[in-house]
């Protein structure tokens, strides 16, 4: 921790981790092209420390990224901003 005129600020980062699974194959590829067009986005966000996108079984996806602490609200702001077509794809995951 580091101790400032305003108050006290912590240097842990913040970990974001998400589980999505797919329920159709067919709909694996335009997954794929959507989760590392948001990967690529978080990458060049400011605060960004590290992203990775893993398969795991049954079309099952984890989406792990890693932000400096005062750096939240760049999160937020990622987060909530999808990539140009995301909301076309209805029904994608469950």
């Amino acid at each position: 921790m580091i101790q400032l005129r305003r108050g006290i600020i912590e240097l842990m980062p913040f970990v974001s981790i998400t589980r999505l699974r797919v329920r159709f194959w067919r709909d694996v590829p335009r997954f794929l092209i959507q989760s590392f067009r948001s990967a690529r986005q978080a990458k060049c966000a400011t605060g960004n420390l590290a992203v990775s996108v893993l398969r795991d079984t049954h079309r099952a996806f984890w989406i792990h990224t890693v932000w400096r602490n005062e750096a939240r609200h760049a999160l937020i702001y990622a987060l909530r901003r999808a990539p140009p077509g995301y909301g076309a794809a209805p029904g994608l995951v469950r």
